[in-house]
C-alpha cells in the first residue's frame, strides 16, 4: 500500500510515498509550515474494487474503505485515495 499526504484545504494530493514512515516525516514537516495535511492511503482503482463491497463505500464523492495497515493494528474506516 501506498501513501500520500493530502492538503484539506487545496483538496489535493501534494506527494506520494511508498513507506507509512517516509508518509510521517514528510507530514511533520509539512505541519511546520501550517498546512492542513492529512495522510490517507493510495490506492489504483482495481485494488480498492479487489476489497469486499461490504469494505467500501462513497460519501459526497470521497472513498471510504475498511482496512489495516498490519496485522497489529485495528483496522479503521476512514477516506482513501484513489489513483
Amino acid at each position: 500500500m501506498r501513501f500520500c499526504l493530502y492538503d484539506e484545504q487545496k483538496a489535493s494530493v501534494l506527494s506520494i510515498m511508498d513507506k507509512l514512515g517516509d508518509a510521517i516525516k514528510n507530514k511533520m514537516v509539512q505541519e511546520r509550515a501550517k498546512t492542513s495535511v492529512r495522510i490517507y492511503p493510495l490506492l489504483t482503482r482495481e485494488e480498492y474494487e479487489a476489497y469486499p463491497q461490504s469494505y467500501r463505500g462513497v460519501v459526497n464523492g470521497r472513498y471510504y474503505l475498511l482496512y489495516s495497515l498490519n496485522e497489529d493494528m485495528e483496522s479503521t474506516y476512514d477516506q482513501v485515495i484513489i489513483d
